[in-house]
Formats: C-alpha cells, sequence, structure tokens
C-alpha cells in the first residue's frame, strides 16, 4: 500500500473528522479556548493504515478506544492531530484532495489564518470570527446527508 496526499484525503472524507474543539478558559478574552482537530478513526483490526498514515504526516497522536465501539463490536483506533501548527499544514496539503470534507478543511485553515492576514483585527474581533467559525464547522459536522459532488464535475 502506498501512501499519498490523495490516498490519506480519501481517507480523511471517508473516516475523518476537520473540526474545532471549544474549551472553557477563564484567562482569554471570550472565556473560551480554541483549537483545531484532524481526527482519523478506523476499526482496530485495520490500524495499519493508521500508522503509515502518522509516518507520511510526521506527527500525530496514535490511540486505542476501547469506549468508542462501533456497531459490530470492535475497538476503534485513533489518529488525531491537534494544534494550528500541525493541522494547517495538513489541511491546506488535503484540501485541494477533499471532496466531502473540503468544507469543513476550508474552516480550519481560516481558523488558523484569522489575524494572521489582518493584524488591525481586535482581541474581540478575533474571539467573535473564530466563534462563528466554531459554529459553522459544527453545522457542517452535524450528521446527515452529505453532499460528495465535486465542483465542475458532471452529475451522473
Amino acid at each position: 500500500m502506498k501512501i499519498t496526499k490523495q490516498y490519506i484525503a480519501g481517507f480523511v472524507d471517508g473516516e475523518g473528522y476537520f473540526g474545532i474543539v471549544r474549551k472553557t478558559h477563564k484567562e482569554c478574552t471570550d472565556g473560551f479556548y480554541y483549537t483545531p482537530v484532524l481526527k482519523i478513526t478506523q476499526v482496530t483490526k485495520n490500524d495499519e493504515v493508521l500508522k503509515k498514515i502518522k509516518e507520511f504526516i510526521g506527527y500525530g497522536n496514535f490511540s486505542f478506544d476501547k469506549r468508542n465501539i462501533n456497531p459490530n463490536g470492535a475497538d476503534k483506533s485513533n489518529l488525531e492531530i491537534r494544534g494550528m501548527k500541525r493541522v494547517l499544514p495538513v489541511a491546506k496539503i488535503l484540501l485541494p484532495e477533499l471532496i466531502v470534507k473540503a468544507k469543513q478543511a476550508q474552516l480550519v485553515i481560516d481558523f488558523c489564518e484569522l489575524g494572521e492576514a489582518d493584524t488591525n483585527l481586535t482581541k474581540k474581533e478575533i474571539s467573535q470570527k473564530r466563534e462563528k467559525l466554531y459554529r459553522q464547522i459544527k453545522q457542517l459536522n452535524r450528521r446527515g446527508p452529505v453532499e460528495t459532488k465535486r465542483e465542475g464535475t458532471p452529475q451522473v
């Protein structure tokens, strides 16, 4: 099996999650701390793929989750990448190849780059924009029908 960015993007589209985690933090301007996350979950008996993806990317936390049991009763393995400095480069590399999770990846990129492009923003404005991005990605990540058509691709 050859691991490529296209292979990883396909895996993320099927088994992955781009998100923004929000935690309460009293020292932050708006009372919350936000961090981007990329998580891929796979049935443990197939965890070799996640290990190869981690090796290809160069970092990530690999773990077994016995609490996260899928319907057939098998344990799951997770590869998780957190933080702006780690998630941003992966999201940028995968974005052109993603279909199902492209919007989530773009929101994570926007989140990570917030404040870099426009240094005139106040801390309050940055916090408001982060909250907006957090809500948008949370809405996209709700389970339900998913748009899988790539723009410019003729429908069959």
